[in-house]
């Protein structure tokens, strides 16, 4: 249905949940025949279908819950097409900050953390439960590496190791987050793109 709206002038559609009868398309995508489609893939058994329909796959996590989707993922691919060479990307999420020193990326982003969780799990707080998918503490975060903070060389070094370790050939950065001043945020993503991104531009898009 997405994929109509997004190529065709005029939607027509019937499905099982929805059906939309001559709706125009007044909006059209500068990306032909459509932008790239992504698909957050939680589950080693739910990569089949972004591998069998060429999408662009985001997994989060620790590098062995991610590296077992990407594997699945890539053994899927292989049989839908035939030994093709993978034409998507495969990437992974996390928080980023870089500082001039470990010490200050980290008392940075501690507190930012905090915050940003905080307010991510108030709509799961009211119905009793919290999100699956991040660690509560920032020192959890940092346990299974999914916060990468500290100075160029440590998250260069960080980085390096989780794309490795998960196969992944894609990294999306969360550089604000929390309550996380903005000329912090500029800081980091300049460090990052001066420090950081040239070590990978040879091997994976980050």
């Amino acid at each position: 249905m997405l994929q109509l709206g997004l190529t065709k002038p005029v939607l027509d559609f019937e499905g099982k949940y929805y059906t939309y009868t001559d709706v125009p398309m007044a909006l059209q995508p500068l990306q032909k025949p459509h932008p790239p489609f992504w698909y957050g893939v939680t589950r080693p058994e739910s990569a089949a279908w972004a591998a069998k329909n060429r999408v662009n796959a985001v997994m989060n996590g620790p590098s062995v819950r991610v590296k077992a989707i990407v594997d699945s993922y890539l053994r899927e691919w292989d049989s839908a097409h035939s030994g093709e060479p993978v034409a998507t990307k495969l990437g992974t999420t996390r928080h980023i900050h870089v500082a001039d020193s470990d010490a200050k990326a980290e008392e940075i982003a501690r507190r930012a953390y905090a915050i940003w969780f905080d307010s991510n799990a108030e709509l799961f707080r009211r119905y009793g439960t919290l999100p699956l998918h991040f660690p509560s503490t920032y020192d959890e975060a940092a346990k299974r590496e999914m916060l990468v903070i500290g100075s160029p060389d440590t998250v260069r070094e960080k980085l390096n190791r989780i794309v490795t370790e998960t196969g992944t050939n894609y990294v999306i950065g969360r550089f604000a987050f929390g309550d996380m001043p903005f000329d912090r945020v500029q800081q980091s993503m300049t460090l990052f793109s001066k420090e950081v991104m040239p070590a990978f531009r040879a091997n994976a898009a980050i």
